[in-house]
């Protein structure tokens, strides 16, 4: 029975996609609004250049607050 299930059957279909350019704070926004723990990255013309995760943004605000950034 497993062998049969696709991955089409669960992908989402219309994902989330951020800009490279974003804010880390907009994108967490973004995550935390689609409950959703990740999104891909895109570029001008719409090609995937990435993954932004729930732990990169993590890491993000700890080496933010590490360094004194806001």
């Amino acid at each position: 029975m497993i062998k049969s299930l696709r991955v089409r059957d669960y992908m989402t279909e219309h994902p989330v996609t951020l800009p490279p350019d974003m804010a880390i704070t907009e994108a967490i926004a973004i995550l935390v609004k689609n409950k959703i723990s990740g999104a891909t990255v895109v570029n001008g013309d719409g090609k995937i250049i990435g993954v932004l995760s729930e732990i990169d943004c993590l890491r993000a605000l700890r080496d933010g607050s590490y360094y004194g950034e806001d």
